[in-house]
């Protein structure tokens, strides 16, 4: 009966084995993935960043588009006053040679 019982011990640290075993390697290939997530992130980061950096270079560029726009609003009304003041404004359209349109 000692026998038994000791052979039924033995048994169960061998099974106790096997489960840390297979736990242990559970273990290890979840630190992969966790390893692997982490830099998935780390590099999402990287672009977000990247991504942040190119709308701010946009912005810079929008605003520099829009005041030069502004700045030949402001000469387009300036020579359009100008025009006006010497009675050249609106502009004459040149007479349509209607042998030319279209029928």
């Amino acid at each position: 009966m000692l026998i038994a019982k000791d052979i039924k011990h033995h048994a169960e640290l061998v099974e106790y084995g096997k489960h840390q075993v297979l736990m242990h390697d559970a273990w290890e290939k979840d630190q992969v993935v966790l390893s692997k997530l982490t830099k998935c992130l780390d590099d999402q980061g990287e672009v977000i960043d990247f991504q942040g950096n190119v709308i701010i270079k946009q912005n810079e560029a929008l605003e520099k588009s829009s005041l030069t726009v502004e700045n030949q609003a402001g000469l387009i009304n300036q020579l359009i006053n100008y025009l006006k003041s010497i009675g050249h404004w609106p502009p004459k359209a040149p007479p349509v040679d209607r042998s030319r349109l279209a029928i």
